[in-house]
């Protein structure tokens, strides 16, 4: 899938991103299950919802795996390298 760098998507957007229908994000939307912004005639979602729904990583959340694995290494290497020749 496409990471958006919009900061708002349209509800045709949004349904492309993460796999629904427009019908069906139509009536999350009115339910106020997805939240949403009406311009004019328009509802406009956060493209970061659409994103995090859609399982794209932005480069700020693979640094933050990155810098926690690199942790994990480092304070359990040893535990690991052992569980892992059992």
């Amino acid at each position: 899938m496409q990471q958006t760098n919009n900061t708002m998507v349209s509800v045709p957007e949004f349904a492309k991103l993460i796999g629904l229908s427009r019908s069906q994000v139509f009536r999350k939307v009115k339910a106020g299950q997805i939240p949403a912004q009406k311009v004019g005639g328009v509802y406009l979602i956060d493209a970061s919802l659409a994103n995090a729904l859609a399982g794209i990583m932005t480069a700020s959340d693979q640094k933050d795996i990155s810098k926690a694995v690199k942790k994990t290494l480092k304070i359990y290497g040893e535990t690991l390298e052992q569980l892992g020749s059992e």
